[in-house]
C-alpha cells in the first residue's frame, strides 16, 4: 500500500497516474491532497527553472549548471521560494509529459491509464486555516476588505458567487477566507477526486475528518481540526496523552480502519468480528466500528470521524458550496 498527506497525498496521486509504478502497490490512501490539482507541463518547468537561474546570476546556458553548484544552496532555495501562498499554481511538482506522468493525473483517471486499486480519500473540515497565514503578519489581523481583495486576485472571474457563498459577517475574515481555501483547494477537489475514481470502477471510500471540540488553532478562527491534524490519530506517540476517553478510541477506531484497508482493500470489519485492537487501546475487545460505505457516483456518501460520533452523510458538497468550484 502507499499511502500520504498534503503533498504525500498529491504523490499518491502521481502514483496512481504513473505507468512505471503500476502493479507495485495494491491500495491507496490519499490524506488532504486531491488528485486533481495541475502538474506543471515540461515547458512550464524549465520555465521555472530558467527563471530561477536568471535570478542567480546564472544567464550563459552553456554553463547554468556549473555556476548555480557554486552559489550557496540557501541562496538558491530563497530564489527558487517564490511561491506566494496555497491558492497560487506550484511551480515545483512532479511534471507532466514524460514517461513517469505521461498525462495529468485527472485525464489518466477519465480515461482509465491508472493503477485500478482500492482508495481512501479525504480531508479534514477545516484544512485552510493554517494557511492563511501567508497573508497574515501576526494572525487574526486580516480584514473582510483584504479578504476580497485576495479572492478576486485569485478568482476573479468567480468573485460575485464566491462572495455571495462566503458573505462578509458571516465569520470573522480569516475564518472566511480559511473557509474558501479549504473547500476550492481541498475539500471539493477531493470529492472531485472521489467521484472520479469511483466512476472509473474501483473502491472509493470516503471520508471528512473533525476535531469540533478542540480549541481554535489561532486568532480569529473558530474550533475545529485544520490541515494535517488527522495525523496524531493515525500514528499516535507511544506517551500519546488523549484528552478524552472518545480521542482515544477515536484513534483505535480510525488505525483499524486503515490497517484493515491495507490488508484487505476494504476498511470494514467483517460481521461479527470484534474491534479494539489499534495501537492506540490494546484493551480488551469493543464493538466493530461503524459500517464505512463505498463512495458512487449516484449516492456520494462520506463519513464523518469525529470524537464519539462516526457515521456516513451525503451533503459534503452542499456543505462545502462545491458547486461554485466544480
Amino acid at each position: 500500500m502507499v499511502f500520504g498527506e498534503s503533498a504525500g497525498a498529491i504523490n499518491t496521486c502521481a502514483l496512481l497516474s504513473s505507468p512505471p509504478a503500476f502493479g507495485l502497490f495494491h491500495r491507496a490512501i490519499v490524506q488532504s491532497g486531491p488528485c486533481t490539482w495541475p502538474f506543471p507541463t515540461m515547458q512550464d518547468a524549465e520555465r521555472t527553472g530558467t527563471d530561477v537561474a536568471r535570478r542567480l546570476g546564472c544567464t550563459d546556458p552553456a554553463r547554468t549548471a556549473a555556476c548555480m553548484r557554486a552559489i550557496p544552496a540557501r541562496t538558491v532555495l530563497a530564489a527558487a521560494d517564490r511561491q506566494a501562498d496555497i491558492l497560487s499554481p506550484f511551480p515545483w511538482a512532479p511534471v507532466v509529459g514524460g514517461r513517469t506522468l505521461p498525462t495529468p493525473i485527472s485525464t489518466a483517471i477519465v480515461t482509465g491509464a491508472f493503477a485500478r486499486v482500492p482508495v481512501i480519500i479525504g480531508t479534514v473540515k477545516d484544512e485552510g486555516r493554517g494557511f492563511t497565514t501567508a497573508w497574515n503578519d501576526r494572525p487574526g489581523t486580516i480584514t473582510d476588505r483584504q479578504v476580497a481583495e485576495i479572492l478576486d486576485r485569485h478568482f476573479h472571474d468567480m468573485i460575485d458567487a464566491i462572495l455571495r457563498g462566503y458573505p462578509a459577517g458571516s465569520a470573522p475574515p480569516t475564518e472566511r477566507l480559511a473557509r474558501v481555501i479549504t473547500d476550492a483547494m481541498f475539500t471539493c477537489p477531493s470529492a472531485t477526486s472521489a467521484s472520479m475514481l469511483a466512476q472509473a470502477g474501483v473502491p472509493v471510500f470516503s471520508y471528512e475528518f473533525d476535531l469540533p471540540d478542540i480549541a481554535p488553532s489561532m486568532p480569529d478562527t473558530l474550533a475545529g481540526a485544520s490541515h494535517g491534524w488527522e495525523i496524531a490519530y493515525l500514528i499516535p506517540k507511544a506517551n500519546q496523552k488523549w484528552t478524552s476517553t472518545a480521542h482515544r478510541k477515536l484513534s483505535t477506531t480510525m488505525i483499524e480502519y486503515w490497517t484493515r484497508f491495507a490488508a484487505t482493500g476494504d476498511p470494514n470489519m467483517p460481521p461479527n468480528e470484534k474491534g479494539g485492537t489499534g495501537a492506540a487501546d490494546r484493551t480488551a475487545p469493543t464493538a466493530s466500528p461503524p459500517v464505512w460505505p463505498t463512495h458512487t457516483g449516484e449516492q456520494a456518501r462520506t463519513l464523518t470521524i469525529t470524537p464519539g460520533d462516526i457515521h456516513p452523510i451525503s451533503t459534503l458538497a452542499s456543505e462545502h458550496h462545491c458547486e461554485i468550484w466544480r
